[in-house]
């Protein structure tokens, strides 16, 4: 049961660490003036 937990744990913290990251580099995209939109960073990423 204990590694059950552990694991939910480290997937959250994964998974908040990337969305985090995600928020920087939008942030850095826009105060870049690229005109790239977080719709076209989705598409590019496709």
């Amino acid at each position: 049961m204990e590694n059950e937990i552990g694991t939910d744990r480290l997937g959250f913290l994964l998974s908040d660490v990337a969305r985090l990251f995600r928020m920087a580099f939008e942030r850095e995209i826009g105060t870049a003036g690229l005109g790239i939109t977080p719709g076209k960073h989705a598409l590019w990423h496709a």
